[in-house]
């Protein structure tokens, strides 16, 4: 069979490598779509974080408030007033219902 052509493998090698490209390209197509997946799922992580941040810093900023005003006394003020305490220079005037009503 010396001189003979075999025409299968010329057409074997062009399938082998169309395979192989198209393999590479699902392969590649989906490890971007994992990662695409991975980043959206991070990014909504962050957006939570940072709200949940936010709301701790805001409650930071009442306790350091707070703080400051028992610190300062003005709370103590405040809450013996509401109990019905008055300075010693102050006059204190008590409002009831008339008589009937």
């Amino acid at each position: 069979m010396a001189g003979t052509i075999d025409r299968r493998l010329p057409l074997l090698k062009p399938l082998l490598w169309s395979t192989v490209v198209l393999g590479a390209c699902i392969w590649a197509a989906y490890v971007l779509a994992q990662q695409v997946v991975y980043n959206h799922r991070v990014a909504a992580e962050v957006d939570r974080l940072r709200q949940q941040n936010e709301l701790i810093a805001a409650q930071n900023d009442a306790y350091v408030r707070e703080l400051a005003a028992i610190e300062s006394g003005e709370l103590k003020e405040e809450d013996a007033r509401m109990n019905g305490y008055a300075l010693p220079t102050e006059k204190v005037f008590v409002i009831r219902q008339a008589p009937g009503q």
